[in-house]
């Protein structure tokens, strides 16, 4: 009997080494998956780019075949070394949007935005992580493309941050209908929520939203704040992502509406 369950034991373990060992590590998986996306798309890469990310679903149509393509520049002399807090080398290669419409056959390319999107890295905060490879990047549904921001510091800030903007085609150029953010203090564990919808400029406005989380320890006489929300009116535009340059962000007192400020 013990013969019989030391043979079974044997067989399941190398059942599992074997499974182990034919199951691809996250790093090959990666690179697998680089692989195919270059393979499919890379044709639309200008010559010292490669695509980084890839969306497909109806844009300039009901039910067109299109897509919208990441791309970043491969220039080598833009991997920049840093010597204080953060990673040691920084990417500050430039990004781009390709926005492909379907011909049936295959795509055209329909426009090229090269302002809105930031590099992986920033020397002037070398502790945020890739902004766009954080959150959920970019989504194509019921003709809506979201692009998604998410700024998480290593160092420097608790506070973590995302953006979204949602645009819509109109007449060849992509309109900014609506925006949603989110501020969220990872030791305090409170964030606030703010909503825009640029059709009709109304913009709500959410504090003292509580995340807390099941390890964060709340006082036993102490009571979570209620959110506030405040309801206000924002210049409406229109905005168009070909005229959208996130530099314009950096100014706080002086930003646009769309940057959620």
């Amino acid at each position: 009997m013990l013969r019989k369950f030391l043979v079974l034991a044997a067989l399941a373990f190398c059942s599992i080494s074997v499974a182990a060992a034919q199951e691809p590590s996250e790093v090959e998986q990666a690179d697998a998956d680089a692989l195919a996306l270059q393979q499919k798309w890379g044709s639309f890469a200008p010559a010292g780019w490669r695509v980084l990310l890839a969306a497909e679903g109806s844009i300039f149509g009901p039910k067109t075949k299109d897509a919208v393509l990441v791309i970043e520049e491969t220039d080598p002399a833009k991997i920049v070394s840093n010597d204080r807090m953060g990673a040691s080398e920084l990417n500050t290669n430039p990004r781009a949007m390709l926005f492909l419409t379907g011909n049936g056959n295959g795509y055209d390319v329909a426009s090229r935005d090269d302002d809105f999107l930031p590099s992986e890295g920033d020397p002037d905060s070398a502790c945020l992580a890739d902004p766009l490879m954080e959150g959920p990047g970019i989504e194509i549904k019921n003709r809506v493309i979201s692009i998604s921001l998410n700024y998480w510091y290593s160092c420097g800030t608790w506070y973590v941050n995302q953006n979204t903007h949602k645009f819509r085609a109109e007449k060849g150029r992509m309109r900014l209908i609506g925006m949603e953010s989110w501020s969220f203090h990872r030791a305090g564990g409170m964030a606030e929520r703010t909503s825009i919808n640029f059709l009709t400029g109304r913009k709500q406005h959410i504090d003292k939203v509580s995340d807390i989380g099941p390890q964060t320890e709340v006082g036993e006489n102490e009571e979570l704040p209620k959110p506030v929300t405040k309801w206000t009116r924002v210049n409406r535009g229109p905005f168009y992502l070909d005229a959208m340059d996130r530099i314009a962000c950096e100014d706080y007192e002086a930003a646009p509406s769309w940057c959620g400020h």
